[in-house]
């Protein structure tokens, strides 16, 4: 049990440097934040978000989708029993963080969508890749 619960920690951690990497890392280098944008105070932040260009947001949703499927498959091949559980532990904590995410500040119902049933689909599929195609995989 201690295990599985460590596994899941260590696919939610990678799913967030994940992430993070392509929201903040290629995202931001590529549609690069105000140089005054001050992260801390919540109305400048609601601000910004509102007005992103659909670019911008794109790369925000694309990480909340590959950071589940790596985070996932990586735990998942390092301790692949459960998987199924533990992939979707791992979405459902992801779907948890995001929604919380996006009750902070403004987001676009499309966002909102992708943000809730992406994580766990991805996680999932993560789960799927790593253990490999068992006649049973979707069982």
């Amino acid at each position: 049990m201690v295990k599985r619960i460590l596994i899941v920690v260590v696919g939610i951690f990678i799913s967030a440097i994940v992430t993070g990497i392509i929201e903040m890392g290629i995202g931001h280098q590529i549609f690069p934040p105000p140089a005054d944008l001050d992260i801390t105070n919540k109305e400048m932040m609601g601000d910004y978000i509102s007005n992103l260009n659909t670019g911008a947001l794109a790369f925000v949703v694309l990480g909340w989708m590959i950071g589940p499927l790596v985070g996932s498959f990586v735990a998942n091949k390092i301790l692949p029993e459960h998987w199924r559980k533990n992939s979707i532990a791992i979405g459902v904590a992801l779907t948890v963080f995001g929604v919380l995410s996006m009750m902070m500040f403004p987001h676009p119902i499309w966002m909102w969508i992708i943000g809730i049933i992406a994580p766990i689909i991805m996680a999932y599929i993560g789960g799927v890749l790593a253990v490999g195609r068992k006649k049973d995989s979707f069982a």
